[in-house]
């Protein structure tokens, strides 16, 4: 892949550790940013951006309004907003770098659920983590990788913290 682009052509999405937020801007704006949805007359037209975001937010099991800035947000809820940017772009492998590294213990059980939820869609997610705890409660397939070089795989039948360690 040699773009931004050429990943989200093949359906491909990453939500960065470090989130890439707009604070001022709102759920909706932050979700539709750079693909907005344009009206008759080229206007952008929120509401219909406000409606597919608020869809969006409860898919991942989120109450927030498509109208609330991001910066009113807490971190979890703006995690969850970087997930509905990534299913606007239909992705159907998504990349989570270090996703629950500055959440709260009740954050990381609502992106876990989301989680789920997008595998049951057939999203594969490919996520990465040095805490072996959340790997053994949601992986299905494990490649622990050393030095950029892989070192191991297993499937969830044979996996064990040991083994992973």
């Amino acid at each position: 892949l040699s773009s931004v682009q050429d990943a989200m052509r093949h359906r491909i999405a990453m939500v960065h550790q470090e989130l890439n937020l707009l604070p001022n801007l709102t759920v909706a704006e932050n979700i539709f940013v750079g693909r907005e949805i344009r009206g008759r007359f080229g206007s952008i037209d929120r509401r219909t951006q406000e409606e597919k975001s608020g869809q969006a937010m409860k898919r991942l099991g989120c109450k927030v309004s498509a109208d609330v800035l991001v910066e009113n947000l807490t971190l979890g809820d703006q995690q969850l907003v970087e997930l509905a940017r990534s299913l606007f772009q239909d992705a159907r492998i998504l990349i989570l770098d270090e996703p629950s590294s500055a959440l709260s213990i009740s954050e990381v059980g609502a992106l876990f659920r989301a989680i789920e939820d997008l595998k049951t869609q057939g999203v594969s997610i490919i996520y990465i983590s040095h805490r072996l705890d959340e790997l053994l409660r949601i992986g299905d397939v494990f490649t622990v990788l050393r030095d950029g070089e892989v070192v191991g795989v297993c499937n969830r039948a044979e996996v064990t913290r040991r083994r992973l360690t």
